[in-house]
């Protein structure tokens, strides 16, 4: 993602955001959050605030499931991307940041488009960087 400006959000931005969108916040950081050791509270939250852009219903399912794993067929994009991360989570030499973002994206899409997987990852040298549909 490249920018082409820099924006300073002011503090009164940062309230009335926090405000609107309270539940979306609880949801994220609270207390009883959905999003455990899988997915870091910041990575989670600006994903979960990015596909509920698109839908919200199915960016609630698509997070919930991620982190528990429940209702998962065995050729979901979300299965497979769940067990990715958790791969991740206990491998020494982790994922980047970025290559983390793509395939939580693709595995998004995937799961958009109603279609199957087996596989899941992304090649920075051969792929574009994926946008959310």
């Amino acid at each position: 993602m490249e920018q082409n400006h820099r924006y300073t959000t002011t503090n009164h931005e940062v309230l009335d955001f926090a405000v609107d969108n309270s539940e979306r916040i609880k949801l994220v950081c609270g207390e009883k959050s959905i999003y455990k050791k899988i997915l870091s509270h910041s990575l989670a939250g600006g994903l979960y605030f990015l596909f509920s852009e698109i839908n919200a219903k199915d960016a609630l399912y698509f997070m919930r499931r991620v982190t528990d794993g429940l209702e998962l067929t065995k050729n979901s994009p979300i299965g497979v991307l769940r067990a990715k991360l958790l791969d991740d989570a206990m491998a020494k030499k982790k994922m980047s940041k970025g290559d983390k973002l793509a395939i939580i994206i693709k595995a998004w899409n995937f799961f958009r488009k109603n279609e199957p997987i087996t596989q899941l990852r992304f090649v920075k040298e051969n792929e574009n960087f994926p946008k959310p549909i």
